[in-house]
């Protein structure tokens, strides 16, 4: 069974990767990067930002099995997953071919590489209880909770108690507090925004538009298929033979 500590989120990781419906220039000029040596001022400059920002956007990409270091060279290599996704979503001189329609295409193969991961499955089991959504307050109590797979139901039920009360401390209290990120919305988004983008493969699996965050309809049934496998999970990290290992479900 597996176990899930607060590290395990990568609470740190600040930045916001957007691949659908309009991907954000530092994920598509990171991107752009592969097949270079890793040169964090270099990157920065192709991304318009600075070096933190290129290590968090490397680091949210990573994770999703997108992009990794080679060991042996230090080159930025897109895996395979990668690749097609890049290409099929219109990055570098590719033409797009994503619409609402055929993004099912890559959907599926998404489902599967990211099913693998405790984390993903974590967020995809809650949302698929409650409706299909969740806000960003409900997840940051979510993760607060849950440590093992016998708090997810528990947890579920909390944040269905917390809808009808209209109050979300009924799920327990936040990872993030107040003094932590602010009770702003901006600071709400900086901090748990990230954590759905790598859930959602930057979009694409679920509809990030609202406060509320839903399951794309057409995702509903890869991801139960996901979930019902009953195999070894992994926890989300940028080492190489991590990021292989997610890609390699594709």
């Amino acid at each position: 069974m597996w176990q899930l500590g607060p590290s395990d989120w990568a609470l740190n990781v600040r930045a916001n990767v957007t691949l659908w419906p309009t991907p954000l220039n530092h994920a598509v000029s990171l991107f752009a990067c592969a097949g270079q040596v890793w040169d964090e001022v270099a990157f920065a400059a192709q991304l318009g930002s600075d070096e933190r920002a290129v290590r968090q956007t490397f680091e949210v990409l990573a994770r999703i099995g997108f992009v990794f270091r080679d060991t042996a060279t230090d080159v930025l290599t897109l895996t395979r997953m990668g690749d097609q996704v890049g290409r099929f979503l219109g990055f570098g001189a590719s033409p797009s071919f994503a619409n609402l329609g055929n993004l099912q295409l890559i959907a599926a193969g998404l489902c599967r590489a990211l099913g693998q991961v405790v984390e993903y499955q974590v967020i995809w089991r809650v949302m698929r209880l409650c409706d299909n959504r969740l806000t960003n307050e409900e997840l940051n109590r979510v993760i607060a909770r849950v440590s093992t797979p016998s708090d997810i139901d528990p947890t579920v039920a909390a944040v269905l108690q917390a809808r009808v009360a209209a109050d979300p401390t009924v799920i327990g209290p936040r990872l993030y507090e107040n003094s932590e990120y602010a009770s702003d919305p901006a600071g709400q988004r900086r901090a748990i925004t990230p954590l759905f983008q790598r859930a959602a493969a930057g979009g694409i699996l679920i509809d990030m538009s609202g406060d509320d965050r839903r399951i794309r309809g057409f995702v509903i049934a890869a991801i139960d298929r996901e979930l019902a496998l009953d195999r070894s999970r992994l926890h989300a990290a940028t080492d190489p033979a991590t990021v292989l290992s997610i890609a390699a479900r594709f």
